[in-house]
């Protein structure tokens, strides 16, 4: 998991010095209300989330939140675009997690990708079940 990936490398980049145990994996609700709480010991939270976890991080804490309202979130394919990148990420990023505040609303094609991967691309997103407007 990315938890354990982070915890190997700050272990390892300190030579051991900073414990595996020392960076924890928040999994609830009632873990971010518990970790909210410590408003002595934390400078700033950046939840990382769907709009209804970014409201409950912004009412329930004295810390400090940047945050987001609600993101849009574009995709753009360039005309050097490697056609079978663009599709990947156009289908991950409209299918994998949807509510995610990062998940893409709009899939921009540049012109020029008429003549290269557009239509790949899209006919990947109807296949996928994604809405094209």
């Amino acid at each position: 998991t990315l938890h354990r990936i982070v915890v190997d490398a700050v272990h390892a980049a300190s030579n051991g010095r900073v414990g595996r145990g020392i960076i924890g994996l928040v999994t609830s609700r009632n873990e971010v209300t518990e970790l909210l709480r410590l408003d002595s010991l934390i400078d700033l939270v950046i939840p990382r989330g769907g709009k209804g976890l970014v409201h409950h991080v912004r009412q329930n804490t004295r810390i400090p939140v940047l945050s987001h309202a609600d993101g849009i979130c574009h995709l753009f394919i360039d005309a050097e675009a490697d056609g079978a990148k663009a599709i990947s990420i156009a289908v991950d990023s409209k299918t994998d997690y949807p509510a995610a505040c990062n998940a893409t609303e709009t899939v921009l094609l540049h012109e020029a990708t008429v003549n290269t991967c557009a239509e790949t691309v899209l006919r990947a997103l109807r296949q996928a079940n994604v809405t094209l407007k």
